[in-house]
């Protein structure tokens, strides 16, 4: 079982051992870990209506889909377990890399407080519009579209969009703790 595990990565080639990938593989999960926790809280912001007036989730408020609150909250955190682990191990298995796969906590915050929040749409219509664009990028990626469009927008664009995701991330994170408040 070693050596077939040691052929398929090419570990040896790569003058590695097993020992090493495996603690870079828990480093890594280490690294990764919150996010699985993160996001679902996240995407909970999705329904205002769970929450009481200090911002705490309401486990027994029954959401419009007829899960809890507490329910919607485990089923979130378990999509984001299964989706990281299979992410992860197709990727690991069809290119032989150890890239760790997870959810975007960028993403989250956007559908959540942009997409469901300022925007007014549901959540279920925000979902729809995740799995149309997966589509949409899925079929630019078979015909290299995708490359040719990251290639097309310059690298100053890039730095500053990442900063800003950032920057708004912060920004959620300074708002959900009540460092920053609304005036007026």
């Amino acid at each position: 079982m070693k050596t077939r595990i040691e052929k398929y990565f090419k570990i040896k080639e790569n003058n590695s051992h097993i020992q090493t990938e495996i603690f870079s593989g828990l480093t890594a999960f280490f690294t990764m870990v919150y996010l699985l926790f993160l996001v679902p809280n996240t995407l909970m912001g999705a329904f205002p209506e769970a929450f009481n007036e200090a911002g705490e989730l309401v486990g027994s408020y029954v959401l419009h889909n007829g899960l809890t609150a507490d329910e919607m909250l485990v089923s979130l955190t378990i999509a984001a377990c299964i989706a990281a682990a299979l992410g992860t191990l197709i990727t690991a298995l069809r290119t032989g890399l150890p890239f760790a796969q997870g959810p975007s906590l960028a993403i989250a915050t956007f559908i959540t407080y942009t997409v469901c929040g300022e925007l007014g749409y549901t959540y279920e219509q925000a979902l729809a519009a995740v799995f149309i664009s997966g589509i949409v990028f899925f079929i630019f990626t078979m015909f290299g579209l995708e490359h040719k469009i990251r290639k097309a927008i310059p690298h100053n664009i890039k730095y500053a969009v990442t900063a800003g995701i950032g920057l708004f991330i912060a920004f959620m994170g300074m708002q959900k703790c009540h460092m920053v408040v609304a005036d007026g």
